[in-house]
């Protein structure tokens, strides 16, 4: 035979209303110090889509500068350069003939500066200006940019902001100087083609 005692096995309506205050109260402690961390990492993924961004336009350019093409015809510089500065910031132009591995012609790649929007944005379009077919130009947002500034080494080994030498001749290398909210960056790269 079972014999019940006067209080049944259980909670009090107090013993639960005690234990959720308590869970909540670590809950919030939890919340409040994942806050900062999750603000770090959303800090550092935003620094690392930067760097991201700053890679992929420094492999881009380069491997345009590394496909340059001597043209052939007077009226086509390889390299065309217009210089827009404005005090300590500059939306330079840059225009380069470039040989891609993957097309038959030369393409025509353009880099510049699109103020259309509300930030700045360092562009690159591609145009196929010696095509036998007319083909739409490719445009390229790379990344947000405050400044970007483009300068060349000419045969006197001189850094100067206009390329004034002949459509046949290239510049010994080509100095690209670009600011943004990770700070300022310079590429200084070569050009071998004689």
């Amino acid at each position: 035979m079972i014999f019940k005692g006067k209080h049944e096995q259980g909670f009090t309506l107090l013993e639960i209303s005690v234990a959720l205050l308590l869970l909540g109260m670590l809950a919030s402690f939890c919340y409040a110090a994942l806050i900062p961390a999750a603000d770090g990492f959303k800090l550092l993924q935003s620094h690392r889509d930067q760097m991201m961004q700053s890679f992929d336009a420094s492999r881009q350019l380069r491997q345009d500068v590394s496909s340059l093409a001597k043209s052939s015809q007077q009226h086509v510089f390889s390299v065309r350069l217009n210089n827009d500065n404005r005090g300590d910031t500059s939306l330079d132009e840059c225009w380069l003939l470039v040989r891609e591995p993957e097309r038959t012609a030369l393409s025509m790649v353009h880099y510049y500066v699109d103020e259309s929007e509300e930030e700045t944005v360092l562009t690159r379009e591609v145009k196929i200006p010696f095509a036998r077919e007319y083909s739409e130009s490719v445009k390229w947002k790379i990344a947000n940019v405050e400044s970007f500034d483009i300068s060349v080494m000419n045969t006197a080994k001189q850094w100067v902001e206009n390329w004034q030498e002949s459509p046949t001749q290239l510049p010994r290398a080509l100095r690209i100087r670009w600011r943004d909210e990770g700070g300022d960056r310079e590429w200084v790269m070569p050009i071998f083609l004689e």
